[in-house]
């Protein structure tokens, strides 16, 4: 669900309707909350969403992020062919309001729920709703509509990027008025403000100077809280202690390093003094250490991430005989194929040959599913667009429905289920998620982590793979007479 590499999460309280997730980053200090609903379409009952809610929010304090399924929509122009307020909308909108919390806008389209094959009833029923502390750590933020597949909902997505950022509005901060010299300030910039005409626009007039002079005033040392809390934080570093990890004591030559730092330490004087000596003089010599790629997780961590990724090696799909033409086009090329020699040469010449052929047809639409469900979800967004100007002809809905079903039925469980070799389960069973895990317990069984030779045990991937080919190239190899 989310990255663990980042993210530690876990659920803090449930209810009836709503279930809040707690998130803390690994990486810095950073803690924020979701919390996903379900909103009954009964209007009382909606009631008891929104008092839970609140009622989860007293449970903590920060950034905060409510989404999923409102079934409430906010104004008239949120649902299709309405032109009243409710009753229902007006207490969405206080829920909002009372918990401040930032209705973002929609990007992509007017709608979220559509019933029917043509669209006559539509509405804004699901939302990402933030608190202002998530809006202030975030500022350029928006929530994206996606593409509506097969539910009658259409997914959202909570996304921060490189557009333009948010306008920033002027705020006045009670915490100014206690600041020394702050009242003399403002005294002294209301009277120098010179207008003349009616008292309202005098009035208006010095308002806006007022609130200019203020807006700068607010970027200074002075008038900025962020600003004043950097300037003593930066004044004296924090004091980073040192903490020992359990962990080094089983990295390979870390008890050897340790010994070795231990005797190089040349002091005299009592016992007691010694101890302490060689003691700060190790506890120096396992900082530095804990800086580099050995004794850092972090620095570990980031080296393996960025290795070059695992070759990958051509694979059989067996989706492939099901796709038409494939059978034909792999008996032309067979046949396309010249060799002289012995049987085994040419078979061997020829189906790797094949593998070659067949290897590059599986970068096209035809052969490669992911390329297949991207022109799938390609078509169905235009005829998305059609359908949100105007309604559908026969043929667009009859275009629309055989790409849904070839969308679902793209063969992509076949695919799977070679891969995870569980043979007796039905190709109509969509059970992919069975199939992934499977496929990838079978990834990681196939692999040979430790090999022995001759009785002696090798471990080194490269060794491994160095043996094995002198095994088989001595198993093929013909003997003299």
């Amino acid at each position: 669900m989310w990255d663990g590499r980042i993210w530690k999460g876990e659920v803090c309280c449930t209810g009836a309707h709503t279930i809040t997730c707690k998130f803390s980053s690994k990486i810095q200090e950073y803690t924020w909350h979701l919390s996903a609903m379900y909103a009954p379409n009964d209007r009382r009952k909606r009631e008891e969403v929104w008092w839970e809610l609140a009622g989860a929010r007293g449970l903590f304090n920060g950034p905060w992020v409510v989404c999923e399924d409102f079934n409430a929509v906010r104004y008239p122009s949120e649902k299709k062919n309405c032109s009243r307020i409710t009753r229902a909308m007006m207490e969405f909108s206080s829920f909002i309001e009372d918990m401040e919390l930032v209705d973002l806008q929609l990007a992509g389209g007017d709608y979220t729920w559509r019933k029917g094959d043509k669209h006559v009833i539509a509405a804004r029923l699901d939302r990402f709703l933030i608190s202002v502390e998530w809006n202030e750590n975030f500022r350029n933020i928006k929530q994206q509509l996606m593409l509506r597949v097969t539910s009658d909902h259409s997914p959202l997505m909570l996304q921060c990027g490189s557009w333009e950022p948010v306008k920033s509005y002027f705020k006045f901060e009670n915490w100014w008025l206690q600041t020394e010299g702050f009242k003399d300030r403002v005294e002294d910039c209301w009277k120098s403000f010179i207008c003349e005409g009616r008292p309202d626009y005098i009035l208006a007039f010095k308002l806006k100077a007022l609130k200019a002079k203020l807006k700068e005033w607010s970027k200074t040392m002075q008038g900025n809280l962020a600003l004043r809390k950097a300037s003593v934080l930066n004044q004296q570093p924090v004091k980073s202690y040192f903490k020992f990890e359990n962990w080094w004591l089983q990295t390979e030559g870390f008890k050897d390093r340790v010994e070795d730092c231990w005797k190089s330490f040349i002091c005299e004087g009592r016992p007691d003094y010694i101890l302490a000596f060689k003691l700060k003089a190790l506890k120096a010599k396992l900082k530095e250490w804990s800086k580099t790629m050995q004794g850092n997780l972090a620095l570990r961590k980031a080296s393996v991430l960025n290795q070059q990724p695992v070759k990958s090696y051509f694979k059989f799909e067996n989706w492939w005989l099901q796709t038409e033409g494939f059978k034909d086009r792999v008996e032309d090329c067979w046949k396309s194929f010249i060799c002289e020699g012995r049987p085994d040469y040419i078979l061997a010449f020829k189906l790797k040959a094949l593998k070659a052929k067949l290897k590059e047809w599986s970068k096209t639409m035809q052969g490669n599913l992911a390329l297949r469900k991207a022109s799938v979800l390609n078509q169905l967004a235009e005829l998305e667009e059609v359908h949100e100007q105007m309604s559908l002809t026969e043929e667009e809905i009859y275009t629309k429905t055989s790409l849904s079903m070839e969308f679902e039925e793209i063969q992509e469980e076949i695919a799977w289920r070679q891969r995870s070799r569980a043979l007796w389960l039905k190709e109509g069973d969509r059970n992919t998620k069975y199939f992934h895990r499977t496929a990838n317990a079978h990834k990681r069984y196939n692999n040979i982590d430790q090999l022995t030779v001759e009785g002696e045990t090798l471990q080194c991937p490269e060794d491994i793979k160095r043996e094995i080919i002198r095994f088989y190239k001595k198993l093929y190899t013909e003997e003299e007479d």
